[in-house]
């Protein structure tokens, strides 16, 4: 299944924010059903082997923990496109949902390089740095970013440093549920636009904030 994707506009990436949001609000709902449903045994062996959910935006049937993953995974790729867009709308973004080569969000050009992750830890099999090491030293970007979500990210903080004092020429944005989502509603009601926070910008011994204003 293709899912390398050309978007021109916020409004694009606001979209497909929306239809992840309802499509968790549904899985959620079929998910509880399941529980009430099932013993207990019976629904977990179904949630891990049984495609019982689909993604919200390519419609790919999934099973639960691959719908929890990519879910995650795909919100991190669209607030990286939109970053992209707030910082330059003229320029088109390509988000690279699937495992297709390539970088996970770019600018049209090239230019500006990203990749993207969620994972309970930037620690997992290395995540972050693997993905720093991807971009660092890229010789045709003008910008690295790498960013990710994860649950320990502040606890982790010390490591990221030291991350950042090895390799300078690549920046990390954490991306955050909340307040990136402060009132569900109106994100589904497409009357409210999830805010572009700032990139930790890395310089020598230490992580400052580097602010993107739409």
């Amino acid at each position: 299944m293709k899912k390398r994707m050309r978007i021109s506009s916020s409004g694009e990436l606001a979209s497909m924010q929306r239809a992840l949001i309802q499509q968790a609000e549904a899985t959620i709902g079929e998910v509880m059903a399941l529980f009430k449903a099932e013993p207990p045994i019976s629904a977990l062996s179904r949630l891990k082997f049984e495609k019982i959910t689909t993604d919200g935006i390519f419609g790919e049937h999934l099973n639960f923990v691959e719908f929890l993953n990519q879910t995650l995974t795909y919100l991190v790729c669209l607030y990286a496109g939109n970053v992209l867009l707030k910082r330059n709308p003229m320029e088109e973004v390509i988000i690279n949902f699937g495992t297709a080569p390539g970088h996970d969000v770019s600018s049209y050009s090239g230019t500006v390089i990203c990749e993207c992750f969620a994972a309970t830890s930037v620690k997992s099999n290395e995540k972050l740095k693997k993905d720093i090491l991807r971009l660092h030293g890229n010789p045709t970007a003008k910008e690295r970013l790498v960013f990710y979500y994860s649950h320990n990210a502040d606890a982790e903080r010390s490591y990221i440093e030291k991350l950042a004092n090895q390799y300078k020429d690549v920046a990390c944005g954490a991306f955050r549920l909340t307040p990136l989502y402060p009132n569900i509603n109106e994100i589904l009601a497409g009357t409210a636009t999830p805010p572009v926070s700032g990139l930790h910008k890395k310089s020598p011994g230490a992580i400052h904030r580097r602010g993107y204003t739409p």
